[in-house]
C-alpha cells in the first residue's frame, strides 16, 4: 500500500475535507489519483492539519504529531511519500530529523517533497538559565547557591584544619555528586525542542534524508524572498543622536544639584554671622524655623555668599564696620548686591559647564543606546517574521534548505516557472480590477474584509498547485519512489516526457540525490 501524506503551510488550517489543495477531495488529490497508483494496492492519502500559526512552537507540535502518525505507517510496513507546502515543508523536515535523533529511522519514508518552503535557522540560547521555565529558573538559582556554598566549604577546609573529618569528607566528596544530579535535572527540565540540540544527527541519517529530499520552489517566490530579506536587513530605527534632546534635559536639574551641594557646605547661619559684624542681625535659630523657610534661607545664602569675600576684600583695604569710611547698611547693601550678582554669575557659568558635559555624555549615551535598540529592533523583527516563540531558542534566518544539509536545491525550470508567474499575474490583474470597482467599500472596511477580494493566486507562493503541469511534476517525482508508479493515463499524457526532463534537470542540482528505496 502506498500513502501520500500532505501537510499545509502557515495560515491554511481548516477542516479535513474541502477545496484547498491539502484537503480531502480537492482538485489536487483527484489529479494525483489519476496520475499515480500504488504498486501493491490502492493509493491512500493522509491529511495532517495543524493550527497554521507562524510560530516555531506550533510547527514543532505539528512535527511531533506528524512523527507519531508516521510511526503508525511504519508499523504497517507501508510505503509513503510526504508533501509539504511553505512551512508545511519545514514541519515535514522537523518530523524526519526528530525521528532520526530519537533513534527511530523512518525506513518506509520514500520521498519528502517541499514546495516553496523556508527553513528557519535557529540556535540554542547560550545560558542554561535562559532555556528554563520559571520553576526551572528557581531551581537553577538554588543550584547556583548550593554550588557556591559547597565551593566555600571546600576552600575553608584547605585554609583551616578539619575539626570533623568524617562529616567533612562526606560533604567534600558527596557534594559534587549531588550538584551533578541537580544539574542533570535542570538539563532534563529544558523544553523538548531545545533538548534535541544535544543529539547530533548522524552522517548516515543526513545521507538518508538528503537522498529522499526533493525541493521545489519558484525563483520569485515572494514569501521566500521576504524571509531571506530578514537576515540581510539592517534596521536603523534610531539615529545616533536620537536621545540627545531627551538626555539634555538632565541639565535642567544642574542648578538644584549645585545649590543642594553648596548648601551643605555654607548655610544661612554662617552668612548671617559674617553680616552681623556690619549691621545688627539676630537670625532665628535653624531648629526653630520650618523646612520651607530653612530651604529658602539656605538657598539665598548660597546665592549671596560671595558677599562674604567682598566684605573680606573691603576689610583688607582698611574699610571695617568701625572705620570712618563705613556707611553702615548702605555699604553692606552694595556688597550684598555685587555679591549676589557674582553668585548668580558663578551659578550660571557652572550650569553652562554642566550643560556642555551633559550634552557630551548624551551624545555618547545616545550612540550606545541607538546601537543597542537597533539590534533589539532587528531581533524583534526577525523573531516576529520567523515565528520565534520557542523558549531557550533564538531564530536567526530563513533559508531554502535545512542547515544540516550540505547543499541547496535548484529553482523550478524556467518554462514551468513562467506558467506559474503568468497565472499569478493574471489573478493579480483580476483582483486589481475588482478592488478598483469596490474602492469605497475597501476604504471603509475595518475588519479585514478586503481580503475577500483575493483568491491568493495573486502570489507565486500560493499559486503552485493551480498550474496543471506543476501537479504533473509532483506526481512524476512521487512515481520514481519505491511503492509508487505512474498510471497508464499519465504515461500517455503529452506532458509526460516534459516533466521527466524537468525531473532530470532538478535532480542534477547542487543537492546530491539518488532515487530512494
Amino acid at each position: 500500500m502506498g500513502t501520500i501524506v500532505m501537510v499545509h503551510g502557515t495560515g491554511a488550517t481548516g477542516p479535513e475535507r474541502g477545496p484547498d489543495w491539502w484537503q480531502r477531495g480537492s482538485f489536487f488529490e483527484e489529479d494525483l489519483r489519476a496520475l499515480l497508483e500504488a504498486e501493491e494496492s490502492e493509493l491512500k492519502f493522509e491529511h495532517i492539519i495543524w493550527d497554521g500559526c507562524n510560530s516555531e512552537m506550533s510547527r514543532f507540535a505539528a512535527a511531533e504529531a506528524l512523527r507519531s502518525r508516521l510511526f503508525e505507517l511504519e508499523r504497517q510496513d507501508e510505503d509513503y511519500c510526504l508533501l509539504g507546502h511553505s512551512h508545511g515543508g519545514s514541519v515535514v523536515a522537523s518530523a524526519l530529523v526528530n525521528a532520526s535523533k530519537k533513534g527511530h529511522p523512518l525506513r518506509y519514508a520514500r520521498r519528502w517533497i517541499t514546495i516553496g518552503t523556508p527553513y528557519i535557522e535557529t540556535r540554542r540560547r547560550f545560558t542554561l538559565f535562559s532555556r528554563l521555565r520559571p520553576w526551572g529558573r528557581a531551581g537553577y538559582l538554588l543550584f547556583a547557591y548550593t554550588a557556591i556554598t559547597w565551593a566555600s566549604f571546600a576552600i575553608s577546609l584547605l585554609l583551616t584544619e578539619s575539626d570533623n573529618p568524617t562529616f567533612d569528607r562526606i560533604v567534600l566528596f558527596g557534594g559534587p555528586s549531588l550538584l551533578a544530579f541537580l544539574y542533570l535535572l535542570l538539563l532534563f527540565s529544558q523544553p523538548q525542542k531545545v533538548r534535541l540540540y544535544g543529539v547530533k544527527l548522524s552522517e548516515e541519517a543526513v545521507t538518508s534524508l538528503l537522498s529522499k529530499w526533493f525541493p521545489l520552489f519558484h525563483a520569485d517566490d515572494e514569501a521566500l524572498g521576504a524571509l531571506h530579506w530578514v537576515r540581510a536587513a539592517k534596521v536603523s530605527l534610531f539615529d545616533k543622536n536620537f536621545a540627545v534632546p531627551a538626555l539634555s534635559f538632565m541639565s535642567l536639574i544642574s542648578i538644584p544639584i549645585i545649590m543642594y551641594a553648596l548648601s551643605q557646605w555654607t548655610v544661612y547661619e554662617d552668612l548671617a554671622a559674617r553680616l552681623g559684624a556690619w549691621v545688627s542681625l539676630n537670625p532665628t535659630p535653624q531648629s526653630q524655623v520650618g523646612r520651607l523657610e530653612a530651604f529658602a534661607r539656605d538657598s539665598l545664602a548660597v546665592i549671596a555668599y560671595p558677599t562674604v569675600h567682598i566684605l573680606q576684600m573691603l576689610q583688607a583695604t582698611g574699610v571695617t564696620p568701625n572705620s570712618q569710611f563705613s556707611q553702615g547698611s548702605m555699604l553692606l547693601g552694595f556688597a550684598l548686591f555685587v555679591g549676589t550678582l557674582a553668585g548668580l554669575t558663578g551659578l550660571w557659568l557652572a550650569s553652562i559647564l554642566i550643560n556642555l558635559l551633559v550634552i557630551l555624555f548624551a551624545r555618547y549615551a545616545s550612540s550606545a543606546l541607538s546601537w543597542i535598540l537597533n539590534r533589539l529592533a532587528h531581533t524583534q523583527i526577525r523573531t516576529i517574521s520567523l515565528g520565534g516563540d520557542s523558549l531557550g531558542e533564538e531564530v536567526l534566518a530563513a533559508d531554502d534548505a535545512p542547515n544540516w544539509i550540505g547543499g541547496r536545491g535548484k529553482p523550478l525550470p524556467s518554462d514551468l516557472a513562467k506558467e506559474i508567474s503568468q497565472l499569478s499575474d493574471a489573478a493579480a490583474a483580476e483582483a486589481l480590477k475588482r478592488i478598483r470597482t469596490q474602492i469605497a467599500t475597501l476604504a471603509l472596511a475595518g475588519n479585514g474584509s478586503s481580503l475577500d477580494f483575493l483568491s491568493w493566486r495573486e502570489l507565486v507562493h500560493t499559486s503552485y498547485f493551480y498550474v496543471p503541469r506543476f501537479r504533473k511534476l509532483v506526481a512524476y517525482i512521487i512515481a520514481q519512489s519505491t511503492g509508487f508508479r505512474a498510471t497508464t493515463t499519465f504515461e500517455e499524457d503529452p506532458d509526460y516526457n516534459t516533466v521527466a526532463n524537468w525531473y532530470a534537470e532538478l535532480s542534477a542540482s547542487t543537492c546530491t540525490r539518488r532515487d530512494p528505496g
